[in-house]
């Protein structure tokens, strides 16, 4: 498995229209509690449920 953060603020100055905030405990590994096991070849459309 491998510890996963999330990060938007630069789509604030980059595609604004694409932005979303999201909590603060997302933006670190040690805080996300997020995680996703990368297996060889393509791992596109990880979604994550991303809660207050």
């Amino acid at each position: 498995m491998n510890l996963v953060s999330v990060e938007t603020e630069s789509l604030k100055y980059g595609s604004p229209a694409l932005f979303t905030a999201i909590p603060a405990k997302y933006t670190e590994y040690a805080t996300s509690g997020l995680q996703v096991e990368v297996k060889p070849g393509a791992n596109e459309n990880v979604n994550f449920d991303l809660k207050p």
